[in-house]
């Protein structure tokens, strides 16, 4: 792939990524504890696949586009 395609979707991944994960809060903060779990889960799966089945191979050919957040997080993926 070339770098400047990478760079795009990486950026458009990342801030998806992040949206997700922020919405997580909104339902912590605002819903059931059963539906937070629920919610929890369910886009906890959605960002491992986002990471292991889209990013992780855009950052294996270019390491620097990586988010330093996701570097430190990851545990020997």
């Amino acid at each position: 792939m070339k770098k400047e395609i990478a760079t795009q979707l990486n950026d458009m991944l990342v801030d998806q990524y992040g949206q997700l994960n922020e919405s997580i809060y909104l339902v912590r903060d605002n819903c059931t504890e059963d539906e937070f779990y629920e919610y929890r889960r369910a886009a906890g799966a959605i960002m491992a696949d986002m990471y292991f089945k889209i990013m992780k191979s855009i950052h294996l050919e270019y390491p620097e586009l990586e988010p330093e957040a996701l570097r430190s997080a990851r545990i020997n993926t």
